[in-house]
């Protein structure tokens, strides 16, 4: 049964790596804007 945790833990890893680029598209669209950006 070494291959069904072996299975989750890279479906888990997997998971996270498309979890951590999704946050990192994002974050910029979470941050306060800047009302006056030419000044």
């Amino acid at each position: 049964m070494w291959y069904f945790t072996w299975v989750l833990g890279v479906s888990f890893a997997i998971f996270l790596a498309i979890l951590n680029g999704m946050w990192g598209e994002h974050e910029k669209d979470r941050l306060p804007q800047d009302p006056s950006p030419d000044q």
